[in-house]
């Protein structure tokens, strides 16, 4: 599945550290950067639909103000539009 987040701000690094800490090992893959058009950091995060409610769980918790977006099904090979997964 693919969550996106959208958060506001510009400290992109600060925010991969952010996920990487809270999701820790349920972090396998996620594409991360600058939303020009909304002014702010947008993620897709890549996640197993049996860790979903468990990740928006640890996400609503550590990010209280983040925005999800609509979650969609992973296709594909975890790449989408050619932008890179990093894992």
């Amino acid at each position: 599945m693919v969550l996106p987040l959208r958060l506001s701000g510009a400290d992109v690094p600060a925010v991969r550290r952010a996920l990487h800490r809270i999701l820790g090992p349920r972090l396998a893959c996620y594409r991360i950067g600058m939303d020009a058009a909304h002014h702010g950091i947008c993620a897709h995060i890549h996640l197993r639909r049996s860790e979903l409610a468990t990740c928006m769980g640890l996400l609503m918790a550590g990010m209280p103000q983040a925005e999800f977006g609509r979650i969609a099904r992973l296709t594909g090979t975890g790449a989408s539009a050619g932008t890179p997964c990093v894992h």
